[in-house]
């Protein structure tokens, strides 16, 4: 996988401008920035990084459920849905 290892946290700064104050919100993975996130909508902002920052995580479990479920013929439309979202996350 080519995706930053380690755990992926959310930092939070306020930024300040002379007409507004705006979020600056950070995906942090060993001390490195993953991703910055800004805006005014303040929650939706915090949102979208808690996602982000749950992503390794999330494509870690995906592809474990992935390779360890016993598909029938009825789930095949699954599988290869599944299969097609970790090799967009991941490849």
């Amino acid at each position: 996988m080519k995706y930053t290892k380690g755990e992926w946290s959310v930092t939070i700064n306020k930024v300040r401008y002379p007409k507004e104050e705006i979020l600056s919100i950070n995906v942090i993975s060993n001390k490195e920035t993953v991703c910055c996130i800004s805006g005014k909508n303040q929650e939706q902002a915090k949102s979208n990084a808690k996602l982000i920052a749950a992503a390794p995580e999330m494509i870690e479990l995906l592809n474990e459920i992935f390779e360890t479920v016993n598909l029938s013929d009825h789930s095949m439309d699954l599988y290869k849905r599944t299969e097609s979202l970790i090799k967009k996350a991941i490849k």
